[in-house]
Parts: structure tokens; sequence; C-alpha cells
């Protein structure tokens, strides 16, 4: 069953402050989109940035996601089906219960209203945080990260993904577009993004094989030369050993199938 309603308890003096009431009072805001409303699944989904303001005065941006019957089937709802958002925010809730690193979630609620499916997702923006695809972008323009930042990117983005496999999470869209990054002089942070399709599955190889197969094949050939050190630290052997010979296989097998 999805999530109905949540409000982040560590958030609600902050909320409150911002006036964030009711669900009424969110689905009537005018604050324009920031990406143009996705028009498909027989209703329409849309993103707008919005600034509230924190405790000290300072700026506090968010992203408020608001749909209606953007809806997508499920085993539990074969006909109807339940807000993308919904499953969105069940997900992230998932990801946090295995510290898993994704967005923080402020505020949902899915209602019925004259028969039409409603719902209403709010999440922190990931301020200074770009998509490894934008960073893939600007290291070509300006040039790319020396090797020992790179084995860093590498290490801290195989960790991460390996902290999510371990639960049998599969993200099932784990593309460069949906791992978010921040470097800076503090260090390298990564956050999972575009959670809807992530479902737990029964055996970790599969898990394994699809998402690492989606991250490489959409890298387009980036960083080859650092696959074997991201296959350490993902599997945790220093060496070379059976299981990730085997697991390289299967994934590149699974590259090639997906490229015919």
């Amino acid at each position: 069953m999805s999530i109905k309603h949540y409000r982040n308890p560590d958030y609600e003096t902050l909320m409150q402050a911002n006036a964030i009431a009711d669900f009424e009072a969110l689905w009537a805001l005018d604050i324009g989109w920031f990406e143009e409303p996705n028009q498909r699944r027989g209703g329409w989904s849309g993103v707008s940035k919005y600034e509230w303001t924190a405790e000290d005065g300072t700026p506090f941006p968010v992203f408020i996601k608001r749909q209606e019957n953007h809806n997508a089937k499920t085993w539990q709802h074969p006909i109807k089906g339940v807000p993308t958002f919904a499953r969105e925010m069940d997900n992230i809730l998932q990801y946090q219960k295995c510290d898993a690193p994704t967005l923080t979630p402020l505020f949902f609620e899915h209602r019925k209203n004259e028969g039409n499916d409603q719902a209403i997702l709010i999440t922190v923006s990931l301020e200074g945080y770009q998509s490894l695809e934008e960073w893939i972008e600007q290291w070509r323009k300006e040039g790319w990260p020396d090797a020992v930042q790179q084995k860093n990117i590498i290490g801290l983005m195989a960790k991460a993904i390996a902290k999510l496999h371990s639960f049998k999470l599969q993200h099932n869209c784990l593309y460069p577009k949906h791992i978010f990054l921040k470097i800076d002089d503090d260090g390298i942070d990564a956050r999972f993004i575009d959670l809807e399709k992530t479902r737990q599955k029964n055996h970790v190889e599969q898990v394994m094989v699809r998402d690492l197969g989606s991250f490489y094949r959409h890298l387009g050939g980036i960083f080859k030369r650092e696959s074997i050190y991201f296959m350490q630290v993902y599997t945790k052997h220093l060496k070379v050993n059976k299981s990730q010979k085997a697991l390289w296989k299967m994934m590149c097998e699974g590259i090639a199938a997906k490229r015919k």
C-alpha cells in the first residue's frame, strides 16, 4: 500500500513558517514550472522550484512536484494504478531506511478530488549538486579531473551503488543523469534521484547486472579505464577474482543485448 500522507518532522517548524498548511494551498500555488508538465499516462505531472525562507532569513529552495491522473499500474492496482509520486515517495523512504543516499522529502499527500487522482511531493533542492551527465559535459569543455580525483569519484559512486544493491534494491534507471554529485573543497557526495521505478528483487545478481549494465551503457565509454577499480570497490575485493570477472561478463552481455 502506497503512502497517503507525509510531513517531515525535522522540518515542521520550517513548513509552518512558510505556511505549508494543507494540500489545497499547495495545489493552488501559481509559481510557474521548472520543467514543462509531462502530459502522458492519461494525466499530467509537473515540477516547480520555489524558495521558502529559513529560520535565519536565508533562502531555502525546494522542488514542488504536482500531478493529476498521472498513474502507474502495479500488481496491487492493475487497472487504475497509483500516482507515480506515491511510488517515488515510498522508494525515498525505503532508500532512507537502507541508508542509501537520495533526496530529502518534506511533504507528500495523495487525494481524490472529483474522481481525479492528485498528488504533491516536496523535496529539498539539491543545491550545489549536478548530475553526473552534466559533470561529464563540463569536464569535456573545461578539462577532466586529475587521476586521484577521478578515482575518488568512481570510488564514491561504487560505494553508493553497492549500498543500494546490498538491500537488493534495483534502481531500474541507473543512468548518469540520475546520479547527482556535489564536488567541492569539502569532498564529494552522491545522491540518487528519479526513484519511481525502483524495485526490491529476490536475487542480488539480477539487481547488479541490470543496474550496472544500464550505468556503464549510458556512460558510453567514459571512465572505461577505471572500470576495474569500480568493481574492486563495489565488490570490496582489492584483487580481481572470479566473481568479479563473472559479474563483468554478465554485465557486458547485457549491454551487448540492449544495443542489438
